[in-house]
């Protein structure tokens, strides 16, 4: 009698773009709840750098510095802890303010070339970067 042993891999259904590794570095803020975002050169950049070997995600709301952490449970999945932020004005608060109330709002990422989108638990795209260069 003949016994065959094998181990079955199934192939994942994860879209290899969910990936915590496609996060790293730094990302130029380009849409915000739908609207296209146009850097002022009057102001500093905004922008947000993800360190994925200590999990902690900084950045800059064309205003204001921020930072805080981020946490990835399963492929494509994020959450942000709160960010603790400077406490400027500027001239474009707007953006700052859409932009601090939708980060608690992201429940994923998806990554295509070198555009992230974080979405809602809907899948609504709450804000587009471009990876930086």
């Amino acid at each position: 009698m003949l016994l065959i042993a094998g181990t079955f891999v199934s192939c994942s259904s994860i879209p290899e773009n969910a990936d915590i590794s496609h996060l790293q570095g730094k990302w130029m803020l380009s849409e915000l709840e739908g609207n296209s975002f146009t850097q002022n050169p009057a102001q500093k950049e905004a922008f947000i750098e993800f360190d994925t070997g200590t999990m902690q995600v900084s950045g800059n709301s064309s205003v204001n510095q921020f930072g805080g952490t981020f946490t990835v449970s399963e492929p494509g999945k994020i959450s942000f802890s709160p960010m603790r932020s400077t406490m400027m004005a500027g001239l474009n608060m707007e953006t700052e303010n859409l932009l601090y109330k939708a980060f608690p709002r992201v429940t994923s990422f998806a990554v295509k070339g070198d555009v992230l989108s974080l979405l809602d638990a809907s899948g609504a795209v709450l804000i587009k970067y471009t990876k930086a260069k």
